[in-house]
């Protein structure tokens, strides 16, 4: 569980809402298909994620984790999330055919 993913949505909520909207409408109008709508939202939920990991200042590293860091030369009070870019980079979307399954704990 990421608990950065959903506030990300959130943020971008209108972003989504507008790129599934304009899909729509494309694929009403046999400009697009179906796929290529899912790839558009894929990469704006993709962006959505990694702009938030890029932004986030909070919360505050652990004085332990921020000794760390610095002694490996990031900045004090660098980003808790951003340290070598991996997790941000690993942030994708793929489409697949299988059913997702419903975590009923979620809440979204």
């Amino acid at each position: 569980k990421r608990p950065f993913l959903k506030p990300s949505m959130q943020m971008s909520k209108k972003n989504i809402v507008n790129s599934a909207k304009v899909g729509v409408r494309e694929m009403i109008n046999d400009k697009t298909t179906m796929e290529k709508i899912l790839d558009k939202l894929g990469a704006t939920l993709v962006g959505a994620v990694q702009n938030y990991i890029t932004d986030l200042k909070t919360p505050k590293n652990s004085d332990w984790w921020a000794a760390i860091k610095i002694k490996k030369g990031a900045k004090e009070g660098a980003n808790p999330l951003v340290f070598t870019g991996a997790m941000r980079r690993e942030v994708a979307f793929v489409q697949t055919d299988k059913q997702p399954k419903v975590n009923a704990s979620y809440g979204g």
